[in-house]
């Protein structure tokens, strides 16, 4: 009976140690604008910066949490001589399990004192009739090297590799590679590129080799595209993109990280 009780014991004592589950970090509060009986709060898990970036949206009501509305993003870069705007994808009308419209704009240039980034959200909750548009002001975008040109069927295209979680760092990080196309500039649009086929391969260079365990990116909503890579140890990683239509590569971009 004692041998028993003690190997239960053991086994708890197992479980207890094994590895914690993994968890979404929480977004940090960048504003909050009130237009009427409206208040958005925007969030943001890692600082606003070139690329892909994830934004939370927080709405209430005369006080009252809204968990469903149509949320429609208009990020607008101004510069002194023209203004433009970048891709960008509007949140799902129902709020995650934490109350918060989850959207996802893709920064293609930083902010500075003559170039100011604004985002103006429009806000409908459901069952309304009426439409309300927040803005938020000179938003603070740092530059990063998330950010390359390739071209991809004879067409210049703006790709991002980011972090969406924080990071990168030693371990399993998901990230979300971002592809689009200028549609048409005079109006500011962009066609996001939703039907390729992605790869890829970490490559540690100072140690010749590479790691398991990597989820090859694959598209999950306006040209972006989320994958799992494995960075085995301390030290400098690239990751190897490969654009691919069917089996016939179009481009290649090289990510490099220092952990």
């Amino acid at each position: 009976m004692s041998r028993l009780v003690l190997v239960a014991a053991l086994s708890l004592s197992v479980l207890a140690c094994g590895p914690a589950p993994t968890t979404t970090p929480t977004p940090t509060s960048i504003a909050s604008v009130t237009e009427g009986a409206l208040t958005v709060e925007l969030l943001s898990i890692n600082p606003l910066a070139v690329g892909a970036t994830q934004l939370f949206y927080k709405v209430t009501k005369d006080g009252a949490a809204v968990t469903q509305a149509h949320l429609d993003q208009h990020p607008l870069m101004t510069m002194p001589a023209m203004k433009h705007s970048c891709p960008q994808s509007n949140p799902a009308h129902d709020a995650n399990a934490d109350g918060f419209f989850v959207g996802t704009v893709v920064f293609n240039m930083p902010s500075s004192a003559m170039d100011t980034w604004d985002l103006d959200l429009d806000v409908m909750p459901h069952g309304s009739t009426e439409e309300a548009t927040v803005s938020f002001k000179a938003l603070a975008v740092a530059d990063s090297q998330a950010k390359q040109m390739v071209m991809l069927n004879g067409k210049s295209t703006l790709v991002t590799l980011t972090f969406p979680n924080g990071g990168p760092k030693v371990g399993k990080n998901t990230y979300v590679v971002s592809v689009h196309q200028a549609a048409d500039m005079s109006k500011m649009t962009w066609a996001p590129v939703t039907d390729l086929t992605l790869t890829g391969t970490p490559e540690m260079p100072s140690m010749g080799h590479g790691s398991s365990d990597n989820v090859n990116p694959t598209h999950t909503v306006d040209g972006l595209y989320s994958g799992t890579v494995n960075f085995s140890m301390a030290g400098d990683w690239v990751i190897h993109l490969d654009f691919l239509s069917g089996d016939t590569s179009l481009a290649k971009a090289d990510y490099s990280f220092n952990l």
